[in-house]
């Protein structure tokens, strides 16, 4: 197995029981996810969108127990991710999001 690469990524996705090429759009959306998270654009749709990727990380380390710190990592952490996105798509954008900020900006410009 290639480690640490992306088709190796596709390797090890492939031992766990996922297509190969499912790598791919998991490495593509994880960081983009994470970054259209963190300054609040799109929230609910990307927190949705992520749900089914964090779902297939709890099922990779289910087998190794409860602990994350366990041999091979457990469900712990990916567990709390996943509680994470479903309260932040139930939640939406906070205060301080990119989009809500926009909107605020456009809505005290003066109309002449």
């Amino acid at each position: 197995m290639r480690a640490m690469t992306l088709p190796g990524t596709a390797e090890f996705f492939a031992a766990h029981g996922f297509p190969g090429w499912t790598a791919y759009p998991v490495f593509a959306g994880e960081p983009l996810g994470g970054i259209a998270l963190i300054f609040g654009v799109l929230t609910k749709l990307v927190s949705i969108l992520l749900v089914p990727i964090i779902f297939g990380a709890i099922l990779t380390h289910y087998p190794n127990g409860w602990l994350y710190a366990a041999p091979g990592g457990g469900y712990e952490y990916v567990a709390f991710l996943l509680v994470a996105l479903v309260a932040q798509a139930l939640l939406g954008n906070g205060a301080m999001a990119a989009q809500n900020l926009l909107k605020t900006k456009a809505s005290h410009r003066n109309p002449i």
